[in-house]
């Protein structure tokens, strides 16, 4: 099940939705759900490195250190037969800057999967969540207090 959240600035106008997770049709691990361009690239690595399989496909948040600019995009991992692996990485559409993930930040219980729930007292996280909060500013006017809400399940 993924997560949509609803992400504004508190001082402009700017309002951002994004879908985050895994629903049902990221599931089946078909390397045809990769995006054109991408599984052509896996198919050429495939005569190095033998068969490749889809270990993980789930939407993810990113942000540009450039321009600021949040984005989701489709993440994925792909492991070939000698084990080496392949995963997703992207350029801001402006900037052409190589983004950050920025998932952990906006939902916690994504992209790195925790034995219990997301505890600001776990020795390390409160101190990254921290971190990289005061990076998340709104790309339009800079305002550093951007609300996340979450409020959509997707499947």
């Amino acid at each position: 099940m993924g997560s949509g959240y609803f992400i504004s600035c508190t001082e402009c106008d700017y309002n951002e939705s994004m879908l985050l997770g895994q629903g049902m049709a990221y599931c089946y691990g078909s390397l045809n759900a990769l995006p054109k361009r991408t599984l052509r690239k896996v198919r050429a690595l495939e005569k190095i490195h033998g068969e490749a399989f889809l270990n993980c496909l789930e939407r993810r948040a990113y942000r540009c250190p450039r321009c600021e600019g949040i984005d989701s995009r489709d993440w994925f991992e792909v492991q070939f037969e000698d084990l080496k692996i392949y995963s997703g990485s992207f350029r801001c559409s402006k900037c052409r800057v190589k983004l950050e993930d920025i998932t952990r930040l906006i939902d916690p219980n994504i992209s790195k999967p925790m034995k219990r729930p997301f505890d600001f007292n776990t020795p390390g996280i409160k101190e990254e969540k921290v971190k990289l909060l005061k990076k998340l500013r709104c790309p339009k006017c800079k305002n550093p207090e951007l609300l996340i809400m979450d409020g959509i399940c997707w499947d």
